[in-house]
């Protein structure tokens, strides 16, 4: 028990360490960090695409390297404009639609009275609506008024990605290779990365599958593409297939679609099943972290980073914990040796 707690509170001094760290560097550290990170994406796919290609002129392979890293930030971009699109669009039609529920929910009786509720509902929604409209126009605003910072990072992160990527491999021989401990942060991250990637993959692959087969079962139509959206939205950080199930089965119940709102229910219930027994698995497997530890560090990177932090400062910690853990295993070995 007592080595238990002495196990914890070391974890805890080196969680806090790290989150005052980087709440100091996080203006500093945040463009290089997407960078580096975009490198461990990009590296091994281009090296394999290289590979495959048989490509031997260096001039060639960086001429590869310079189109698929154009395209990946085309991709990129496309994304961005159309999330930002589609978040518009459904705060436009929100109101409109809501109203549409005001006036079916009126004309209808249902086994409870909700009559009485529906003007505190109708205005109480409508009040979020109109407080999440304005948060997000306020937030393009202020994007807007930082557009050169925010350039000036953006041209950082991209070039130096870039620059990066196309000398790699000088890179890996005078600093990556040569230095044991540089070596070490680097494969550490990479196996962190992939492992939380093919985690999540596999649970939203396994999702899809889920939707797919329920929706055959229930004759939807478009049962691929909706299968496919909401896994994706599931994927997604922050998202989940909540925001998506529980409206759509809430609106089939009160609409009187209640085999279609059993059904979806069934479904739902199905994939929360799976996932809280393959998530546990899948991400301990894969990092090797205590989950309290974790829920410690996306606590602490949210309250002093925000949003950003929720994500950074997990990611961080389970990488400085694989480095130590992976450290002690090669001087333990190094010991043996000699």
């Amino acid at each position: 028990m007592k080595e238990h707690l002495i196990k914890y509170l070391y974890w805890l001094m080196i969680l806090f360490v790290l989150v005052i760290t980087t709440y100091v560097l996080v203006n500093w550290l945040i463009p290089l960090f997407f960078s580096c990170l975009i490198v461990l994406i990009l590296q091994p796919l281009l090296t394999r695409e290289i590979n495959l290609l048989k490509i031997k002129n260096n001039l060639l392979a960086k001429a590869v390297i310079i189109f698929n890293y154009g395209l990946f930030i085309v991709l990129v971009i496309s994304l961005i404009i159309f999330c930002i699109i589609q978040i518009y669009n459904i705060l436009e039609i929100l109101p409109a639609y809501l109203q549409k529920l005001y006036v079916m929910f009126s004309n209808n009786s249902y086994i409870i009275d909700i009559s009485k509720y529906l003007d505190f509902i109708y205005s109480g929604s409508m009040s979020i609506i109109e407080n999440v409209s304005s948060s997000f126009i306020h937030g393009l605003i202020m994007i807007i008024m930082k557009i050169p910072s925010i350039m000036f990072d953006m041209v950082f992160i991209v070039m130096t990605s870039l620059f990066m990527l196309l000398d790699y491999q000088r890179i890996d021989k005078l600093l990556i290779r040569k230095y044991p401990m540089v070596s070490l942060v680097v494969d550490t991250t990479k196996d962190v990365f992939s492992n939380m990637f093919k985690a999540y993959f596999i649970i939203m692959v396994v999702t899809f599958f889920e939707l797919w087969i329920g929706f055959l079962i229930m004759k939807l139509e478009h049962s691929v593409v909706l299968s496919c959206i909401i896994a994706i939205f599931d994927f997604l950080p922050v998202f989940g297939i909540d925001m998506i199930m529980i409206p759509w089965i809430v609106i089939c119940a009160f609409t009187n679609k209640i085999s279609l709102a059993l059904g979806l229910l069934i479904i739902y219930l199905v994939i929360v099943i799976t996932k809280n027994i393959l998530e546990p698995k899948l991400i301990a497997k894969g990092l090797g972290i205590s989950p309290l530890v974790s829920l410690i560090g996306m606590y602490l990177g949210m309250k002093i980073l925000g949003f950003i932090g929720l994500i950074i400062v997990p990611v961080i910690l389970v990488i400085v914990i694989q480095i130590i853990k992976v450290k002690k295993n090669y001087d333990i070995l190094n010991k043996q040796e000699d």
